[in-house]
């Protein structure tokens, strides 16, 4: 196992379980976003100094505000594909990790588990549920701390230029965040609904193809074509309502920047009509409302990606959740040489769900009662016996697909 899974599944030990190997990446990004953060609230400061400098209202070289200006944006630049590039590589990474352990958790089970569970289930539950992590665990920590401190440099800056537009849009800014947050609550639910109906779809499928010439020769085309409808049909519903709620804190967002700007806008022209602020610095108030724009929008779709991230830990949480009934005493590694196999008064019985494929309160039916045999090294023994005689018991019993009730 590559990392050890998290003894009790959530957002800060899935964080501290798949990240831990990628610190020295991890730090650089957060390096790296720190200082686009810095990049972007320098730009609208030094294009209001250009413009006043410009219409002779301040001081300064216009070609060398023109030159830092231009420096300081293709350095924004190069932070945003170098962070980019750091991001999808974290997030792989940490994401095939948490992969392996899944996969490895779930192998570790007991055929209880897989008797119950479909491989196309365990297919969307280990990859689909892992992939709605990926930016989760790839750099939501940091571009959430990112887009914080631009927004709280951003009103600092309009603070700075004037306090009343300052305070008008910090109000406005903290509404909004109350409301995005207030509005992410319902989703996870939803998101929780859509991706067990994927996960029955997966299954639907998986089932009907592995026994495609079965169907096909006992006529039940139809029924297949309907059973796959039906799911699809659930699935799509539930795709349908959790993409609608999801949405909701994006569309919060995107009212909320319209109301901001029109409050921006008709501030700044009040402030140049009454002398208390240049064009520039009139300027610079609109630039970093549209500088605020970007972190509104990205922490609309980081609610999102929350409410995925949710929906799946909740998943995962039920899969690592799941133990073997069998447990391993004084296990030992088998050497390369041949092995003798001894059965010493072995008895075995199906539980009863296994035999029926329902829940049932009747006694078990023994496959196996009081079976010894013993087969010296190097031997071959041949099974033959009419079905259900426990040839293929005798087999699960060697590989400890399950533990006999009796014997050993």
């Amino acid at each position: 196992m590559s990392t050890p899974p998290p003894s009790r599944v959530s957002y800060h030990a899935l964080l501290r379980s798949y990240l831990a190997p990628d610190w020295a990446r991890a730090l650089l990004l957060a390096v790296l976003l720190l200082a686009g953060a810095g990049f972007a609230l320098a730009s609208p400061a030094l294009l209001a100094s250009f413009i006043d400098a410009a219409l002779g209202a301040g001081q300064g070289d216009l070609l060398q505000l023109g030159a830092l200006f231009l420096a300081v944006a293709l350095l924004n630049q190069g932070a945003t594909i170098i962070t980019n590039y750091l991001s999808t590589d974290i997030g792989l990474r940490a994401t095939n990790r948490l992969r392996a352990d899944l996969l490895l958790h779930c192998l570790s089970l007991d055929m209880r588990f897989h008797r119950a569970t479909t491989p196309g289930t365990l297919i969307e539950r280990i990859d689909g549920d892992v992939s709605r992590l990926n930016q989760f665990l790839a750099n939501f920590a940091l571009l959430l701390l990112k887009n914080a401190l631009l927004l709280g440099g951003a009103l600092v800056a309009i603070t700075l230029i004037d306090w009343r537009a300052g305070a008008a849009l910090a109000g406005l800014v903290l509404a909004l965040v109350v409301a995005m947050e207030l509005s992410r609550r319902g989703a996870i639910p939803a998101i929780t609904r859509e991706s067990v109906a994927s996960a029955e779809l997966f299954s639907v499928i998986e089932e009907r193809l592995s026994g495609v010439e079965d169907l096909q020769a006992n006529g039940a085309s139809a029924y297949v074509l309907r059973r796959h409808t039906e799911a699809s049909r659930v699935w799509a519903r539930a795709l349908t309502w959790s993409h609608t709620i999801a949405a909701i804190p994006g569309g919060v967002a995107t009212v909320g920047y319209g109301l901001a700007t029109a409050l921006a806008l008709g501030l700044a022209v009040w402030l140049v009509d009454s002398g208390a602020a240049t064009i520039g610095a009139a300027y610079a108030i609109f630039r970093y409302l549209e500088l605020m724009r970007w972190p509104i929008q990205q922490i609309g779709r980081q609610i999102q990606d929350l409410q995925q991230a949710g929906a799946a830990i909740i998943r995962l949480g039920e899969l690592f959740g799941q133990h073997s009934t069998i447990t391993q005493h004084g296990a030992r590694t088998l050497n390369t040489l041949p092995q003798p196999v001894v059965f010493e008064r072995v008895s075995f019985a199906y539980p009863p769900s296994e035999q029926t494929g329902e829940q049932t309160e009747q006694p078990p039916r023994y496959a196996l009662r009081d079976l010894s045999f013993e087969l010296p090294a190097g031997s071959t023994l041949g099974l033959l016996g009419r079905t259900g005689s426990g040839k293929t018991t005798i087999t699960r019993l060697l590989l400890r697909f399950y533990e006999p009730e009796s014997g050993s």
